[in-house]
């Protein structure tokens, strides 16, 4: 047999894309343990592009574009042009994408509102439909009790693209409300879960003031690491024991809160950080991205 084309693991699962584009599962995410891979039926004519494992759900993402891992992600990120999986352009789509989730869903990780906290197999996440979002799924990625997407109205504009995130929020870790990096920004007060996609808050590039979009994301337990189209990382989230790289174990911060606002400087004395620009990696270019538990991986150009 052909090898997979991708293969993302979670706590007691692994899920298998194979070259044709079928979704395969051995281990347990809800319901019965398959001791050897088995095959998850979409009901939908279209193949898996992506796919991502949380602690117990799994999120997939649909087209008619090739098969995606983690080596053909965000690599020409700061290159520009069309290799970057966030720009849409190297997965070809020719038509709309759809996005599947099933497994645990207790904290809105599933992304099908507050009343559903579990599915046995593969269902449509109706709020991501490219008539609901304004654009098609080009990329996502799950962390342990979170999920996240990235959207792109225009394939041929990396500046098209916009982030929603779902699930646990209970450390910032969505950045949908409540934590902007924008100066003066007044959003709402987070929710710690959020059952259904929600924008991400808009970013601000910390020295042009220009809106930064992402090419990629990374999701741990607590925080959310992403790449910009600029080739730049960014974080938010739990920032303890340093997890989101800006130089302060406990808040995340540095110390340096002067020029924050009464909203950001709340967050930082609860050790949450909003969405920041990494700046001891603003001077190299970064290709890929990861993250665990506790910690964060950036991948530059020279290995």
């Amino acid at each position: 047999p052909r090898p997979p084309s991708a293969v993302v693991a979670g706590s007691n699962h692994t899920v298998y894309v194979t070259p044709s584009g079928d979704l395969k599962l051995a281990g347990y995410v809800h319901g019965d343990v398959s001791p050897s891979p088995l095959k998850f039926e979409t009901r939908l004519p279209l193949k898996c592009v992506q796919v991502a494992a949380g602690r117990r759900h799994v999120v997939a993402l649909l087209g008619d574009g090739p098969v995606m891992n983690n080596t053909n992600l965000g690599t020409n990120a700061r290159r520009g042009g069309g290799g970057s999986g966030g720009n849409g352009k190297s997965q070809g789509f020719g038509g709309p994408t759809v996005v599947v989730t099933w497994g645990a869903g207790h904290f809105g990780q599933l992304g099908h509102g507050p009343d559903v906290v579990s599915c046995g197999g593969p269902r449509v996440v109706e709020r991501l439909l490219p008539q609901a979002v304004g654009g098609n799924v080009i990329h996502v990625a799950a962390g342990a009790l979170h999920t996240g997407v990235l959207v792109s109205a225009d394939p041929s504009a990396p500046a098209s693209t916009r982030a929603f995130m779902f699930g646990s929020n209970r450390r910032g870790q969505c950045g949908t409300a409540g934590l902007s990096s924008a100066p003066g920004a007044t959003e709402p007060k987070s929710s710690n879960t959020i059952p259904i996609p929600a924008p991400v808050v808009p970013v601000s590039h910390p020295e042009t003031g220009r809106p930064v979009t992402f090419a990629r994301l990374a999701l741990g337990r607590l925080h959310t690491v992403a790449l910009a189209n600029s080739g730049e990382v960014y974080t938010w989230g739990s920032a303890t024991a340093g997890r989101c790289g800006h130089g302060d174990a406990r808040g995340g911060h540095g110390g340096d809160r002067s020029t924050m606002t009464p909203e950001q400087r709340r967050a930082a004395r609860g050790g949450t950080c909003p969405p920041r620009r990494v700046d001891a990696l603003r001077n190299v270019t970064v290709v890929n991205i990861a993250a665990g538990d506790g910690h964060s991986l950036a991948l530059t150009g020279g290995g």
